[in-house]
């Protein structure tokens, strides 16, 4: 039950932590700072560990990861259609 808790404050942290990144991007319409390499390696880290909980039945972290998944999916669709703009 205590370790549950820990994975429920630990996918909350980051899921708030990449709230100001989006804002941030959507404000100056610019993700040019960041590479697909990077968004293609948090999305590929990501996966794992939600294929990592599945392995071991673990539902909070693969729902944490799987919602904290659609951030980094939202940033290459940013990244794609800002860069599309210039």
């Amino acid at each position: 039950m205590q370790t549950e808790i820990i994975a429920v404050i630990a996918t909350i942290l980051v899921v708030v932590s990449w709230i100001p990144q989006l804002y941030k991007a959507y404000k100056t319409k610019s993700l040019k700072d960041f590479s697909y390499w990077f968004i293609t390696i948090v999305i590929l880290a990501t996966l794992i560990w939600i294929i990592y909980g599945i392995a071991i039945h673990d539902s909070a972290i693969a729902i944490g990861n799987s919602v904290i998944l659609l951030f980094p999916v939202l940033l290459v669709i940013m990244k794609f259609y800002y860069d599309r703009l210039k």
